[in-house]
């Protein structure tokens, strides 16, 4: 009788690791869920060997949202590069460096609504001088003017002035009557 005998074949632990809802193939067996999974093969001399996969599922995809709001006529630059200017919500995928697994980054975008000039009139006598309110500047002189402020939110507000004035009577004076 001749035997021979072999070295044991120690257990041999692959590790492997992927994102939330992917799966991997192991020889012949697909594992979508954290664990430790052992298959049974024959080495070259016959003998059974213990190879162990220790599979990581990563969490599922984290999402972040981001909130903004911005005056009308405005942009937004986004992590993508991109600029928006309309209200709504842009999702934007980022891979992980780490896992290489995904997460959502969503900007949801307020755009304010466009903000018309508020208009005061006023008419004065040539001659007369207006005090704005807005500006306690005097005026006298016909014409549109402009003040800009900011709101509340931080949008331009812009007061407009259209002065009118009003010329002073001509008097004609005939000397032949």
């Amino acid at each position: 009788l001749d035997v021979k005998v072999y070295p044991a074949i120690p257990t041999t632990i692959v590790p492997r690791a992927i994102c939330h809802g992917d799966s991997i193939e192991w020889y012949g067996n697909v594992y979508d869920a954290s664990g430790f999974y052992s298959d049974t093969l024959k080495s070259i001399h016959g003998c059974d060997s213990i190879v162990t996969l220790h599979l990581t599922v990563f969490d599922e995809i984290q999402t972040t949202n981001v909130y903004d709001t911005i005056c009308y006529g405005e942009s937004y630059k986004w992590i993508d590069s991109v600029e928006y200017a309309a209200t709504g919500s842009y999702p934007y995928v980022l891979a992980n460096e780490i896992t290489g697994c995904d997460s959502l980054v969503i900007l949801h975008l307020h755009v304010l609504p466009e903000i018309l000039p508020i208009i005061d009139r006023a008419t004065i006598n040539e001659g007369e001088v207006y005090i704005w309110p807005v500006n306690n500047l005097p005026y006298d002189a016909a014409g549109i003017y402009e003040e800009k402020f900011a709101n509340k939110y931080g949008c331009d507000t812009i007061k407009q002035l259209h002065l009118t004035v009003i010329p002073a009577p001509t008097i004609q004076v005939d000397r032949d009557t």
